[in-house]
């Protein structure tokens, strides 16, 4: 399996890689929307997206709200320190998971769990 890490902070990423990598997910990276968007287009199967929101050049709920209208067969997580509330409350049009930072690892495994199958 396939995730997709938007995330500008280097040690997050290196989290977020190392946390997925337990679950036997391979960890694409990209540090904006577009660098994001440009990884969507060129792969053939992404299973899973976790996007911070405070990202350089436009804000991770544009690629959020992308992805729910062009990609909706694909999980997203939105992991960030600014926001506190489910994709609804940030206006999207489906429930999107949202974690906090910080946040204990084993609840980031049990939403990518509850996302994805994986063992």
């Amino acid at each position: 399996m396939r995730a997709l890490v938007v995330e500008d902070d280097v040690n997050t990423v290196l989290l977020l890689s190392f946390l997925l990598e337990q679950l036997t997910f391979e960890v694409l990276t990209a540090e904006s929307v577009v660098s994001a968007l440009g990884v969507l287009e060129g792969e053939q199967t992404i299973d899973l997206v976790v996007v911070d929101i405070l990202l350089p050049g436009q804000p991770g709920s544009v690629l959020v709200n992308e992805m729910l209208l062009n990609y909706p067969q694909i999980p997203v997580l939105i992991v960030s320190a600014h926001v506190d509330m489910s994709g609804l409350e940030l206006g999207f049009s489906r429930f999107v998971p949202c974690l906090t930072k910080p946040f204990l690892n084993q609840q980031f495994r049990e939403t990518v769990r509850m996302l994805v199958k994986v063992p």
